[in-house]
């Protein structure tokens, strides 16, 4: 269904009447979008507005092997779920001997579990950074803070925050 321009929000009014409509009446509908240059959605914003979930999927050539895909899967929105549920999960496709199967992860223990490795190994934050493929800043590039006596100010306060 092509009609308007991507970029100009009335342009998706018809399409969102439409899956409202399918929305009163119980369907599901699933749209398949990609991404632009940016890593973002291409075109206006507005199409996102009726969404009850986007979900994100993102190949990490860093961590692929001959026998094993592995996949990023992101909810960017969740409406109707929350917490745990709506936590990033690493998805691994794995095929060994002629049989497929899946397994998954949270992403935060994966990536924290990285982190610990690279640092306990001796890297800098910095080269963490440049090996994880992502924009760490500062003190973010570790995020495993001292408790207790060892801790800063800083550390204290979020510990109490979180608890």
């Amino acid at each position: 269904m092509r009609s308007g321009v991507e970029n100009e929000a009335e342009s998706w009014g018809p399409i969102q009447d439409w899956l409202l409509k399918h929305r009163w009446e119980g369907r599901t509908i699933i749209l398949i979008h990609h991404e632009g240059k940016g890593g973002k959605p291409r075109g206006s914003s507005k199409r996102e507005d009726v969404l009850d979930t986007m979900i994100g999927l993102r190949k990490k050539d860093d961590q692929c092997t001959q026998d094993e895909s592995v996949f990023e899967l992101t909810f960017s929105k969740a409406r109707d779920f929350f917490g745990d549920d709506a936590e990033p999960m690493l998805i691994k496709l794995k095929v060994s001997n002629g049989q497929v199967s899946w397994a998954h992860e949270t992403v935060q223990p994966a990536r924290s579990s990285r982190i610990r490795s690279s640092r306990a190994l001796g890297m800098t934050a910095g080269r963490v950074s440049q090996l994880m493929k992502e924009v760490i800043q500062g003190e973010n590039v570790v995020p495993f803070r001292k408790s207790g006596a060892g801790a800063s100010q800083r550390d204290r306060e979020r510990d109490q925050k979180d608890a």
